[in-house]
């Protein structure tokens, strides 16, 4: 058995990286989190040096660990300098240097130089935002991604295993904080965030149900209206067209939707037409940077959904939409007309659409007018909901009875509508489940009493130290999640007789889904409604394991599953669990190096029954 080997390199500016291991003593990284409703933290870095000959003196410039780049004129001590550690070729940190300190004993004669060091987490949470806009909504994982592309930061595997939370259109304002922000997004998923220890500095970004599936995600971006107050035509000229949709030729009247096949339930929408009247609706918006964000969409789906009512038979109807200039002037229009549409069915809701090409102009707005065809008899003419959407096809955001479309199993499907409510871009998200492959096996750590054939016949890697928790620090029998649309609280009655009420709030959840609260709530309340007697951290020996061993705990990252099986005092049988790694803690000098995991049960997390892991029935634990 030997020590692992060890590397500590630096590297500052365009200088290569430098091998100052020869004075390295001390090395502890600190990575990950202590609970697993808990942030990630950045991962910092200590490394203690001898400088006995000034080397890692600023002002020496004939350094004899090579740290004064000539080429450059400038010392590689300095903060803000790369720093990355190696442990028999895995790469256990690599991050910038945030202080270096020195202290000179014995009269000045023994020189020590320490640095600490912070990951890619520390990095980014020194960036600030300039201000900018999302405006179109996202998957969890791909608005992080494109936060790190703006800010010219890799993004690594954000887009994996995370897409099921579609988050709305945000603005950021000069001064807001990106690492911030960003953990707020892995929150609303939910899901966790860290830096990686790999050489790329990469973020990793997982969502919280270990299953073995990639989610490739599509999206569709609209603007859509749904009335919810009275406003008559004002008369207004082009020049004051903006919002979403003002309502120009209207009657006076708002009345109460059509019963349960409104949007979301009873509401008001708009009439117009009665005693003889034409009844009609127009809607106009001329919104450039909402209708034609990018500047460069020419093709368009202008949509809504009429109802007549007053009459008992379908009639017939017109329906015609158009693409505007920003000065409201006419691209080019188009009419479905009455030798195309039966009629306008009496108290239902029916759905008319046009599809425009603009051949010159940019698109700035649309408009679409509802004419009835019942002339000289008494008709309301209802508009609910109107929209317009880049593409050639008319997307379906709702199901039969108008609610958004619900999610079917191996596809997500969500509609958000960000900004205020039923007034808003909004747009439909769709991701699709792919498996992928899952490990033949997970790294077993075994104590003495726990080799026997079913945990490893002698394999499992031993461990020196074991610590034990029936903890209430992650019981939560009463979950609270508030969305931007809405709001959901998960309760487990039984469990708050037995333990007490104890609450888990999430107050900044970024979701504009209004169900998707809900779907959090009780997932988080299935996997932390009962306490469990569980492992909570060990620490193993590297320097006392075969370098075989040492490597496949050195490739061991944040979140990884590990199996774990011990027998406290050989009494009773051996518990035999898998985890999850929560933080990994590196203690190394020139004699020994130790590591420990601080470690969470994989035992309630949601069950998936074509998963490795998580297939298991009657564990008690099912929300």
């Amino acid at each position: 058995m030997a020590l692992p080997t060890q590397k500590v390199e630096l590297q500052f500016g365009a200088s290569s990286w430098v091998d100052v291991t020869s004075y390295a003593g001390n090395i502890m990284v600190n990575r990950g989190t202590t609970r697993v409703m808990d942030d990630y933290q950045a991962g910092t870095l200590q490394v203690d040096f001898t400088n006995n000959d000034r080397s890692f003196d600023p002002l020496n410039t004939a350094s004899t660990a090579l740290l004064y780049y000539t080429a450059g004129g400038y010392t590689m001590v300095q903060p803000g300098a790369k720093v990355r550690v190696t442990s028999n070729s895995n790469i256990i940190f690599y991050g910038w240097v945030q202080d270096w300190d020195f202290s000179f004993d014995s009269a000045g004669l023994d020189g020590n130089a320490s640095i600490t060091a912070g990951d890619l987490m520390y990095y980014m949470s020194r960036i600030n935002f300039t201000g900018g806009t999302q405006g179109a909504g996202k998957f969890t994982g791909d608005r992080i991604s494109d936060i790190l592309t703006l800010n010219n930061l890799p993004t690594g595997s954000v887009t994996a295993r995370n897409n099921k939370t579609v988050v709305g259109g945000d603005s950021q304002s000069p001064g807001d904080n990106v690492m911030t922000y960003l953990q707020q997004v892995a929150r609303s998923e939910p899901g966790d965030l860290f830096a990686s220890a790999g050489s790329s500095a990469t973020m990793v970004f997982r969502d919280r149900t270990f299953t073995d599936y990639t989610w490739s995600s599509s999206y569709r971006q609209n603007v859509m209206k749904y009335p919810v107050t009275a406003t008559t035509n004002s008369g207004t000229s082009a020049a004051t067209y903006n919002g979403y949709f003002t309502p120009l030729t209207f009657g006076a009247t708002p009345v109460i939707g059509i019963g349960a096949q409104y949007p979301y339930g009873t509401g008001v929408v708009f009439s117009n037409g009665t005693g003889g009247l034409t009844p009609s609706i127009q809607y106009i918006d001329v919104n450039g940077s909402a209708i034609n964000p990018t500047g460069t969409a020419t093709k368009y789906v202008v949509s809504g959904y009429f109802a007549g009512r007053g009459v008992t038979s379908a009639n017939v109807f017109n329906y015609s939409a158009g693409l505007l200039d920003a000065n409201g002037g006419t691209i080019t229009s188009a009419t479905v007309t009455a030798s195309t549409v039966t009629g306008l069915l009496f108290n239902q809701w029916n759905r008319f659409s046009v599809a425009l090409t603009a051949s010159t102009g940019v698109v700035a707005g649309v408009s679409m007018l509802g004419v009835s065809g019942a002339t000289g008899i008494t008709e309301n003419l209802y508009g609910a909901y109107f929209m317009a959407e880049p593409g050639t096809v008319l997307g379906s955001y709702f199901d039969g009875a108008y609610k958004p479309v619900a999610s079917s199993y191996g596809v997500k499907n969500e509609v958000a509508f960000m900004g205020t409510a039923y007034a808003s871009p909004s747009v439909y998200a769709s991701n699709t489940a792919s498996a992928t492959a899952t490990p033949a096996t997970y790294i077993t750590f075994a104590d003495a009493n726990s080799q026997g054939a079913s945990y490893g016949n002698g394999t499992g890697i031993p461990f020196t130290s074991l610590q034990l928790a029936n903890s209430g620090l992650t019981l939560y029998n009463q979950v609270q999640i508030v969305g931007t649309n809405a709001t959901a609280t998960a309760t487990d009655t039984a469990g708050t007789a037995l333990y007490g009420l104890k609450t888990y709030s999430q107050t900044d959840n970024l979701t504009t889904s209004l169900s998707r609260p809900a779907e959090i709530a009780s997932d988080v309340l299935g996997m932390w409604r009962l306490p469990e007697y569980r492992a909570s951290e060990f620490t193993v020996a590297l320097h006392a394991l075969t370098t075989a061993q040492q490597n496949l705990i050195l490739g061991l990252e944040l979140r990884d599953i590990i199996r774990l099986c011990f027998q406290p005092s050989a009494i009773g049988s051996v518990v035999d669990k898998y985890y999850q790694i929560l933080s990994i803690h590196h203690q190394a000098n020139p004699e020994k190096h130790e590591i420990t995991f601080m470690v969470a049960s994989m035992t309630n997390v949601p069950m998936r029954l074509d998963s490795t892991l998580t297939n298991k029935l009657n564990t008690s634990i099912l929300g």
